[in-house]
């Protein structure tokens, strides 16, 4: 019996290291919506996210995150929504004005915010029928199922 409790700590004690650090999740592309098409429906794309990173926003129901990116003189705002329960994922970029973006370009994009991310998802979502409209501004959006996502992870 001693022996058994002794194997049952030592493997409490392994299982906490044995616990995966990252997460992999396998993606199709469903729908697509871009000025300049990268992927095309059916395209498979695998996903890898640090648990520990605090680049991602991970709660019961969304895997998030937002970027800011900066390509000469132009701007494009991010983000990316994984909702775990049924394992959609979305994907929306947009031009946005350098004036619009003043409060979020001295943000530190390595320590992700719900609020940030609640600024970003405003942000993107206004400016997307307008580029669209536009036909001059960048635009994209990608709709994906995720297998791993459905499963609760």
């Amino acid at each position: 019996m001693k022996i058994f409790a002794l194997f049952l700590i030592l493997f409490f004690f392994n299982f906490k290291t044995a616990v995966a650090e990252t997460l992999k999740i396998e993606c199709t592309v469903k729908y697509i919506d871009e000025k300049k098409a990268l992927y095309k429906i059916g395209d498979i794309t695998i996903w890898t996210y640090d648990l520990k990173s605090k680049k991602f926003l991970f709660s019961d129901d969304f895997i998030r995150q937002y970027n800011l990116i900066k390509i000469e003189d132009k701007y494009y705002a991010q983000y990316t929504r994984i909702f775990r329960y049924t394992g959609e994922f979305l994907q929306k970029t947009v031009e946005v004005p350098e004036t619009e973006l003043k409060d979020l370009l001295t943000h530190d994009f390595n320590n992700q915010t719900p609020e940030v991310f609640e600024k970003m998802f405003f942000l993107i979502n206004t400016h997307f029928p307008k580029n669209k409209k536009s036909k001059k501004l960048y635009w994209q959006e990608y709709r994906k199922n995720c297998v791993k996502a459905q499963k609760r992870f």
